[in-house]
Protein backbone atom coordinates (compact mmCIF):
# COMPACT_ATOMS: atom_id res chain seq x y z
CA UNK A 1 0.00 0.00 0.00
CA UNK A 2 1.14 3.75 -0.64
CA UNK A 3 1.73 6.42 2.09
CA UNK A 4 -0.98 8.41 0.61
CA UNK A 5 -3.77 5.71 0.55
CA UNK A 6 -3.42 4.78 4.39
CA UNK A 7 -3.14 8.67 5.43
CA UNK A 8 -6.89 8.75 4.07
CA UNK A 9 -7.71 6.41 7.19
CA UNK A 10 -6.80 9.56 8.99
CA UNK A 11 -8.00 12.59 7.07
CA UNK A 12 -11.42 10.67 6.66
CA UNK A 13 -11.61 10.08 10.65
CA UNK A 14 -14.31 11.96 12.50
CA UNK A 15 -12.10 13.38 15.28
CA UNK A 16 -10.51 15.39 12.54
CA UNK A 17 -14.10 17.71 12.36
CA UNK A 18 -14.73 17.41 15.90
CA UNK A 19 -11.16 18.49 16.33
CA UNK A 20 -11.10 21.85 14.12
CA UNK A 21 -14.72 23.03 15.21
CA UNK A 22 -12.84 23.01 18.73
CA UNK A 23 -9.77 25.04 17.20
CA UNK A 24 -11.46 27.49 15.62
CA UNK A 25 -13.06 28.24 19.33
CA UNK A 26 -9.83 28.67 20.39
CA UNK A 27 -10.16 25.88 22.70
CA UNK A 28 -7.32 23.68 24.30
CA UNK A 29 -7.04 19.99 23.01
CA UNK A 30 -6.07 16.77 24.81
CA UNK A 31 -5.00 13.58 22.53
CA UNK A 32 -3.70 10.98 24.27
CA UNK A 33 -2.25 7.77 23.57
CA UNK A 34 -0.48 8.38 20.58
CA UNK A 35 2.43 6.24 19.92
CA UNK A 36 5.49 6.37 17.35
CA UNK A 37 4.20 7.86 14.18
CA UNK A 38 0.94 7.62 15.11
CA UNK A 39 1.33 11.21 15.67
CA UNK A 40 2.98 12.49 13.02
CA UNK A 41 -0.10 10.89 10.66
CA UNK A 42 -2.62 12.34 13.35
CA UNK A 43 -0.57 15.97 12.68
CA UNK A 44 -0.95 15.47 9.14
CA UNK A 45 -4.55 14.94 8.91
CA UNK A 46 -5.09 17.99 11.27
CA UNK A 47 -3.17 20.20 9.59
CA UNK A 48 -4.07 19.77 6.29
CA UNK A 49 -8.11 20.66 6.84
CA UNK A 50 -7.37 22.96 9.71
CA UNK A 51 -6.45 26.69 8.02
CA UNK A 52 -3.31 28.51 9.96
CA UNK A 53 0.06 28.14 10.79
CA UNK A 54 1.17 24.94 13.45
CA UNK A 55 4.29 24.79 15.75
CA UNK A 56 5.28 21.84 17.43
CA UNK A 57 7.52 22.26 20.27
CA UNK A 58 9.04 19.06 21.07
CA UNK A 59 11.09 18.55 24.28
CA UNK A 60 14.74 18.13 22.70
CA UNK A 61 16.36 18.69 19.42
CA UNK A 62 16.92 14.70 19.00
CA UNK A 63 13.05 14.30 19.09
CA UNK A 64 12.17 16.94 16.96
CA UNK A 65 14.54 15.68 14.14
CA UNK A 66 12.75 12.69 13.92
CA UNK A 67 9.43 14.54 14.05
CA UNK A 68 10.60 16.65 11.43
CA UNK A 69 11.64 13.86 9.53
CA UNK A 70 8.69 11.45 9.95
CA UNK A 71 6.57 14.38 8.58
CA UNK A 72 8.47 15.01 6.01
CA UNK A 73 8.30 11.59 4.75
CA UNK A 74 4.21 11.85 5.41
CA UNK A 75 3.14 14.85 4.37
CA UNK A 76 2.33 14.92 0.55
CA UNK A 77 3.85 16.93 -1.37
CA UNK A 78 0.62 17.71 -3.56
CA UNK A 79 -0.70 19.92 -0.46
CA UNK A 80 1.87 22.86 -1.04
CA UNK A 81 2.77 23.07 2.85
CA UNK A 82 6.15 24.54 4.01
CA UNK A 83 7.26 22.37 6.25
CA UNK A 84 10.30 24.10 8.20
CA UNK A 85 12.78 23.03 10.98
CA UNK A 86 13.39 26.22 13.57
CA UNK A 87 16.59 25.35 15.31
CA UNK A 88 18.81 26.93 18.01
CA UNK A 89 21.12 29.41 16.35
CA UNK A 90 24.25 28.44 19.29
CA UNK A 91 25.24 26.48 21.89
CA UNK A 92 25.59 28.73 24.84
CA UNK A 93 24.13 32.08 25.15
CA UNK A 94 26.55 34.90 24.66
CA UNK A 95 29.42 32.87 22.80
CA UNK A 96 29.10 34.20 19.20
CA UNK A 97 32.05 31.84 18.14
CA UNK A 98 29.47 29.18 18.44
CA UNK A 99 26.92 30.58 15.99
CA UNK A 100 25.82 28.10 13.22
CA UNK A 101 25.53 30.12 9.98
CA UNK A 102 22.90 27.15 8.26
CA UNK A 103 20.85 27.24 11.60
CA UNK A 104 20.81 31.33 11.30
CA UNK A 105 19.24 30.39 7.58
CA UNK A 106 16.62 28.18 9.20
CA UNK A 107 15.51 30.40 11.89
CA UNK A 108 15.55 33.34 9.17
CA UNK A 109 13.76 31.35 6.40
CA UNK A 110 10.99 30.60 8.87
CA UNK A 111 10.32 34.52 10.27
CA UNK A 112 10.66 35.19 6.36
CA UNK A 113 7.56 32.65 5.81
CA UNK A 114 5.99 33.96 8.67
CA UNK A 115 5.84 37.49 7.66
CA UNK A 116 4.59 36.51 3.86
CA UNK A 117 1.95 34.38 5.61
CA UNK A 118 2.69 31.14 3.54
CA UNK A 119 1.09 29.01 6.88
CA UNK A 120 4.23 27.08 7.68
CA UNK A 121 4.31 23.91 9.71
CA UNK A 122 7.09 24.81 11.89
CA UNK A 123 9.04 21.64 14.35
CA UNK A 124 11.01 23.00 17.26
CA UNK A 125 12.44 22.60 20.62
CA UNK A 126 12.71 24.22 23.84
CA UNK A 127 16.85 25.68 23.15
CA UNK A 128 15.56 27.10 19.99
CA UNK A 129 12.54 29.06 20.94
CA UNK A 130 14.56 30.39 24.01
CA UNK A 131 16.19 32.83 21.51
CA UNK A 132 14.14 35.68 20.69
CA UNK A 133 14.02 36.60 17.20
CA UNK A 134 14.52 40.20 15.58
CA UNK A 135 10.97 42.14 15.72
CA UNK A 136 8.11 42.44 12.43
CA UNK A 137 9.35 45.69 12.39
CA UNK A 138 12.66 45.42 12.21
CA UNK A 139 12.23 42.67 10.10
CA UNK A 140 10.19 44.47 7.46
CA UNK A 141 12.41 47.63 7.68
CA UNK A 142 15.77 45.12 6.46
CA UNK A 143 14.03 43.08 3.70
CA UNK A 144 14.43 44.08 0.29
CA UNK A 145 12.22 42.85 -1.53
CA UNK A 146 12.13 42.08 -5.89
CA UNK A 147 9.68 40.58 -8.06
CA UNK A 148 9.84 39.93 -11.80
CA UNK A 149 9.77 42.74 -14.08
CA UNK A 150 10.78 45.68 -11.16
CA UNK A 151 13.13 48.28 -12.83
CA UNK A 152 15.80 48.64 -10.76
CA UNK A 153 19.78 48.48 -11.70
CA UNK A 154 22.63 46.12 -11.11
CA UNK A 155 24.21 48.65 -9.17
CA UNK A 156 21.09 49.84 -6.73
CA UNK A 157 21.28 46.10 -6.20
CA UNK A 158 25.15 46.03 -5.29
CA UNK A 159 24.63 48.99 -3.47
CA UNK A 160 22.03 47.37 -1.35
CA UNK A 161 23.33 44.03 -0.35
CA UNK A 162 26.70 46.54 0.78
CA UNK A 163 24.54 48.30 2.60
CA UNK A 164 23.25 44.57 4.47
CA UNK A 165 26.77 43.78 4.55
CA UNK A 166 26.62 41.06 2.12
CA UNK A 167 30.21 40.01 0.96
CA UNK A 168 31.00 40.07 -2.53
CA UNK A 169 32.52 36.57 -4.30
CA UNK A 170 33.35 34.98 -7.28
CA UNK A 171 30.79 32.44 -6.23
CA UNK A 172 28.25 32.14 -3.71
CA UNK A 173 28.73 28.97 -1.29
CA UNK A 174 27.01 30.37 1.95
CA UNK A 175 24.43 32.70 3.25
CA UNK A 176 25.42 36.51 3.25
CA UNK A 177 27.19 36.34 0.15
CA UNK A 178 26.52 37.68 -3.75
CA UNK A 179 28.06 37.76 -6.63
CA UNK A 180 27.68 39.54 -10.33
CA UNK A 181 28.73 38.51 -13.80
CA UNK A 182 27.14 40.75 -16.48
CA UNK A 183 23.61 40.64 -16.07
CA UNK A 184 23.53 38.31 -13.45
CA UNK A 185 23.72 38.62 -9.65
CA UNK A 186 23.94 35.66 -7.65
CA UNK A 187 22.39 36.51 -4.12
CA UNK A 188 22.75 34.34 -0.95
CA UNK A 189 19.88 35.40 1.80
CA UNK A 190 19.26 34.34 5.10
CA UNK A 191 15.68 33.87 4.06
CA UNK A 192 16.31 30.73 2.09
CA UNK A 193 18.16 27.22 1.57
CA UNK A 194 19.24 27.55 -1.44
CA UNK A 195 20.75 31.37 -2.94
CA UNK A 196 19.05 33.23 -5.72
CA UNK A 197 19.89 33.69 -9.88
CA UNK A 198 18.23 37.19 -10.40
CA UNK A 199 18.61 37.97 -14.24
CA UNK A 200 18.37 41.85 -16.01
CA UNK A 201 17.70 43.01 -19.28
CA UNK A 202 19.18 46.36 -18.92
CA UNK A 203 17.36 47.60 -15.92
CA UNK A 204 14.25 45.01 -15.71
CA UNK A 205 14.55 41.61 -14.19
CA UNK A 206 13.57 39.69 -16.27
CA UNK A 207 13.98 35.94 -14.25
CA UNK A 208 14.45 34.89 -10.87
CA UNK A 209 15.48 31.64 -9.96
CA UNK A 210 16.87 29.29 -7.30
CA UNK A 211 20.10 27.09 -7.89
CA UNK A 212 22.09 24.61 -6.79
CA UNK A 213 25.28 25.97 -5.68
CA UNK A 214 27.33 22.62 -6.20
CA UNK A 215 25.96 21.96 -10.01
CA UNK A 216 24.86 25.54 -10.87
CA UNK A 217 21.59 24.35 -12.29
CA UNK A 218 18.47 26.27 -11.72
CA UNK A 219 15.74 24.35 -8.83
CA UNK A 220 12.66 26.57 -9.09
CA UNK A 221 11.45 30.02 -10.91
CA UNK A 222 10.39 32.68 -8.25
CA UNK A 223 8.28 35.39 -9.30
CA UNK A 224 9.36 37.41 -6.05
CA UNK A 225 11.66 37.13 -3.38
CA UNK A 226 12.79 38.70 -0.06
CA UNK A 227 16.69 39.24 0.64
CA UNK A 228 17.20 39.16 4.16
CA UNK A 229 20.27 39.84 6.20
CA UNK A 230 21.77 38.11 8.89
CA UNK A 231 20.70 39.99 12.41
CA UNK A 232 22.65 40.09 15.18
CA UNK A 233 21.95 37.79 17.84
CA UNK A 234 22.66 40.17 20.67
CA UNK A 235 22.02 43.45 19.07
CA UNK A 236 19.95 46.35 20.60
CA UNK A 237 17.10 45.96 18.04
CA UNK A 238 13.50 45.03 19.18
CA UNK A 239 13.53 41.65 20.19
CA UNK A 240 10.24 39.22 20.47
CA UNK A 241 9.91 35.59 21.05
CA UNK A 242 8.82 33.37 17.91
CA UNK A 243 4.99 33.30 20.03
CA UNK A 244 5.07 36.93 19.59
CA UNK A 245 5.57 36.72 16.20
CA UNK A 246 3.14 34.43 15.25
CA UNK A 247 -0.33 35.13 14.06
CA UNK A 248 -3.03 35.18 16.55
CA UNK A 249 -4.84 32.20 15.19
CA UNK A 250 -1.88 29.75 15.14
CA UNK A 251 -2.23 26.21 17.08
CA UNK A 252 0.72 25.44 19.50
CA UNK A 253 1.25 21.73 19.46
CA UNK A 254 3.23 20.52 23.37
CA UNK A 255 4.21 17.40 23.71
CA UNK A 256 5.55 17.69 27.73
CA UNK A 257 4.96 21.87 28.60
CA UNK A 258 6.43 21.11 31.85
CA UNK A 259 9.84 20.21 30.87
CA UNK A 260 9.83 23.11 27.90
CA UNK A 261 9.16 25.34 30.96
CA UNK A 262 11.70 23.98 33.05
CA UNK A 263 13.95 23.58 30.23
CA UNK A 264 13.09 27.31 29.38
CA UNK A 265 14.28 28.80 33.03
CA UNK A 266 17.26 26.29 33.11
CA UNK A 267 18.52 28.09 30.15
CA UNK A 268 17.71 31.46 31.28
CA UNK A 269 19.39 31.03 34.84
CA UNK A 270 22.34 29.67 32.53
CA UNK A 271 22.43 32.99 30.44
CA UNK A 272 22.15 35.46 33.44
CA UNK A 273 25.42 33.47 35.03
CA UNK A 274 27.15 33.75 32.13
CA UNK A 275 25.83 37.74 31.66
CA UNK A 276 27.29 38.14 35.22
CA UNK A 277 30.14 36.95 33.80
CA UNK A 278 30.44 39.24 31.15
CA UNK A 279 30.29 42.52 33.32
CA UNK A 280 34.32 43.55 33.08
CA UNK A 281 34.21 42.90 29.50
CA UNK A 282 34.59 46.13 27.39
CA UNK A 283 32.58 44.90 25.52
CA UNK A 284 28.43 45.55 25.76
CA UNK A 285 25.98 42.84 25.98
CA UNK A 286 22.44 43.00 26.10
CA UNK A 287 20.53 41.62 29.34
CA UNK A 288 19.47 38.20 29.39
CA UNK A 289 15.38 39.08 29.32
CA UNK A 290 15.63 41.34 26.41
CA UNK A 291 17.05 38.30 24.03
CA UNK A 292 15.61 35.03 25.59
CA UNK A 293 12.48 33.65 27.18
CA UNK A 294 12.30 32.20 30.54
CA UNK A 295 9.56 29.25 31.25
CA UNK A 296 6.99 32.02 33.10
CA UNK A 297 6.70 34.13 30.11
CA UNK A 298 6.48 31.20 27.83
CA UNK A 299 3.25 29.86 29.73
CA UNK A 300 1.67 33.51 29.82
CA UNK A 301 1.91 34.33 25.98
CA UNK A 302 0.82 30.55 24.96
CA UNK A 303 -2.78 31.52 26.45
CA UNK A 304 -2.73 34.01 23.26
CA UNK A 305 -3.08 30.39 21.39
CA UNK A 306 -4.86 27.22 20.84
CA UNK A 307 -2.85 24.62 22.51
CA UNK A 308 -2.96 21.10 21.67
CA UNK A 309 -1.21 18.81 24.21
CA UNK A 310 -0.38 15.00 22.48
CA UNK A 311 2.11 13.60 24.72
CA UNK A 312 2.27 11.44 27.90
CA UNK A 313 1.70 14.36 30.12
CA UNK A 314 -0.20 17.37 30.14
CA UNK A 315 -0.54 20.54 31.73
CA UNK A 316 -3.77 22.50 30.45
CA UNK A 317 -7.55 22.13 30.84
CA UNK A 318 -8.61 21.04 28.13
CA UNK A 319 -12.21 21.65 26.45
CA UNK A 320 -11.72 18.71 24.83
CA UNK A 321 -9.48 15.33 24.77
CA UNK A 322 -9.62 12.65 22.00
CA UNK A 323 -8.47 9.42 22.82
CA UNK A 324 -5.98 6.85 20.43
CA UNK A 325 -5.95 3.46 21.48
CA UNK A 326 -2.20 2.96 19.64
CA UNK A 327 0.26 0.39 20.86
CA UNK A 328 4.20 0.06 19.79
CA UNK A 329 4.84 -2.33 17.40
CA UNK A 330 6.02 -5.93 19.10
CA UNK A 331 9.43 -6.53 18.27
CA UNK A 332 9.99 -9.94 16.02
CA UNK A 333 13.82 -9.66 15.82
CA UNK A 334 13.72 -11.38 12.18
CA UNK A 335 11.28 -14.45 13.08
CA UNK A 336 8.63 -14.33 10.40
CA UNK A 337 6.58 -16.98 11.78
CA UNK A 338 5.79 -14.14 14.84
CA UNK A 339 5.04 -11.62 12.56
CA UNK A 340 2.42 -13.92 10.89
CA UNK A 341 1.07 -14.64 14.03
CA UNK A 342 0.50 -11.05 15.35
CA UNK A 343 -0.61 -10.05 11.78
CA UNK A 344 -3.63 -12.84 12.08
CA UNK A 345 -4.77 -12.38 15.48
CA UNK A 346 -4.75 -8.37 15.00
CA UNK A 347 -7.55 -9.73 12.14
CA UNK A 348 -9.01 -12.28 14.05
CA UNK A 349 -10.08 -9.36 16.78
CA UNK A 350 -11.18 -7.06 13.65
CA UNK A 351 -8.05 -4.60 13.03
CA UNK A 352 -7.37 -4.49 9.25
CA UNK A 353 -3.71 -4.89 8.71
CA UNK A 354 -1.70 -2.29 6.58
CA UNK A 355 1.79 -2.93 5.17
CA UNK A 356 3.47 -0.13 3.35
Amino acid sequence: MKIDHFRKNYQNASFVKEFQELATKNKNILLKGLVGSATSFVADAITQTLNGNHIFILPDKEAAIYFFNDLENIISSERGTTLLFYPASYRRPYQLEETDNANVLLRTEVLNSLKHQNLPIIVSYAEAIFEKVISQEQLNNNSFNIKLSDNISIDFLNECLQEYNFERVDFVIEPGQYSVRGGIVDVFSFSNESPYRIEFFDEEIESIRTFDINSQRSKEKQNQISIVPQFPIFSDNAKESILEFLPANSKIWLIDFEHTKNKLNQLFEKAKQYFNNLKDSPLKYTQPQHIFLNGDLFLEQLSNFTVVEFGQYHYFNAEDSYVFRSSPQPVFNKQFDLLIEDLQGAHDKGYQNFIL
